[in-house]
């Protein structure tokens, strides 16, 4: 079976509250659309065995659900650190994937585990660091290509104001794909910036599947929604 690099992210969710209930309305019925045609566009491009694949592979030759002890076997991991219930690419094995894929700054590969003794891979977590800018801003480009490459344009795009992260009016796109596959579950892709400061910039794409995800507390279930009650007051406050 055809092996893939994948690079997928989580479903990006992404609402405002404006106080303009039929524009908000609008605005979700034409991303739902975009998210019905980028899921139809990947499985006209695949056949069924194809998207069981994609979606059971988590990154070249590692699967979701292997434990650590398997994923210390594979190309990517052998050579790596491990921290826990993570895991760290070989140092080698990233500089020759940054290399061939031309970027200018630095990409690591981490897989993230859960169950009794780690065992099961949750999620691979990519990361794409540079010092300048404009190289961050061209390995960022560079990565989102290739992996359009493999499954069309993405559910979501939106700019994001990147202010809090002091690039003051420069933005950069918070990116997302999901897709159902016929037995192996649905797979999600979500990349965004998730730091930086004047010297350091901070991409991470997270790859998971619903199939190996971990099932949240009822603790975890009511700080979430804790948390988005304080999100939607902060939002209204602001108009």
């Amino acid at each position: 079976m055809k092996k893939y690099i994948v690079i997928f992210c989580s479903l990006l969710l992404l609402s405002a509250c404006s106080g303009n209930n039929h524009k908000d309305k609008h605005e979700k019925e034409v991303s739902s659309e975009k998210e019905n045609i980028a899921a139809s566009d990947t499985k006209s491009k695949y056949s069924s065995e194809e998207l069981d694949s994609l979606a059971l592979y988590a990154w070249g030759d590692v699967k979701f659900g292997i434990s650590q002890k398997e994923a210390k076997r594979s190309e990517i991991f052998k050579g790596g650190d491990k921290y826990d219930n993570s895991l760290s690419s070989d140092y080698d094995y990233d500089h020759a994937l940054g290399s061939g894929m031309g970027l200018n700054g630095s990409l690591n590969v981490w897989g993230d585990f859960i169950g009794k003794g780690y065992s099961s891979l949750e999620q691979i977590r990519l990361t794409v660091g540079c010092s300048n800018f404009d190289d961050f801003l061209s390995d960022v480009t560079t990565i989102i290509g290739r992996f359009k490459d493999i499954y069309g344009e993405p559910n979501f795009v939106t700019d994001e104001d990147m202010t809090a992260y002091n690039l003051g009016d420069k933005k950069i796109d918070a990116i997302s794909w999901s897709f159902d596959s016929p037995h192996n579950g649905t797979k999600y892709i979500f990349g965004t910036i998730v730091g930086s400061d004047y010297s350091y910039y901070k991409f991470e794409i997270n790859i998971s599947n619903s199939k190996f995800k971990k099932k949240p507390t009822k603790e975890e279930l009511e700080e979430e929604k804790q948390r988005k009650e304080n999100e939607r007051k902060a939002v209204e406050n602001a108009f």
